[in-house]
């Protein structure tokens, strides 16, 4: 009894690829879902750039009524903005480079999101190592609001919002009242 083997050939060239019908509709069903998938995720990451931008936009217009708190090390409204735009730029890159199947766009897309992730690693590293520092900063911040509370009316507009919303008493405990010369008692 002998075995028929048949050898299958990959096509390396279009003259092979018109040869083989199957091979060609297998490559154009492979292309066209793939294509497609790259849209329809770059779509909603797109469509997250445009929620996190209006966010950060609305963020940084409450925000700008207090004054006390304005550090850029501690200024979320600024990094959901920054985050957006970028979420946005990129997104729109890998949409219209899927669908048009654009090699140019496809690669600045690669680029985009292999510098995003480095970018990312980078911030995290920083944001670990600077923790310590975020956080004297905005109780130092508190600090200097609380001395002022009472005599500048925008520094006792901050604190009052500050201590309604987050249901607190003073950077750390209520002893920091003690900084303020109308309220120590």
């Amino acid at each position: 009894m002998t075995m028929n083997v048949q050898h299958v050939l990959i096509p390396s060239s279009d003259f092979e690829t018109r040869r083989n019908p199957t091979f060609s509709r297998l490559i154009f069903r492979c292309s066209f879902w793939s294509k497609y998938c790259v849209f329809v995720i770059n779509f909603f990451v797109w469509v997250g750039g445009v929620c996190l931008m209006s966010a950060g936009a609305w963020a940084q217009l409450e925000k700008s009524r207090y004054d006390t708190f304005n550090s850029f090390t501690n200024d979320p409204a600024l990094i959901l903005l920054l985050i957006g735009v970028i979420m946005f730029i990129m997104s729109a890159f890998g949409c219209v480079g899927s669908l048009r199947e654009n090699i140019c766009l496809l690669k600045t897309f690669c680029l985009m999101t292999a510098a995003v992730f480095v970018g990312e690693l980078t911030a995290g590293s920083f944001t670990i190592s600077l923790s310590n520092r975020l956080e004297e900063e905005l109780v130092e911040d508190l600090y200097n609001a609380i001395q002022l509370y009472g005599a500048e009316k925008k520094f006792t507009d901050d604190i009052d919002y500050v201590q309604k919303r987050f249901e607190c008493c003073g950077a750390k405990s209520y002893d920091d009242w003690q900084l303020n010369k109308l309220y120590n008692w």
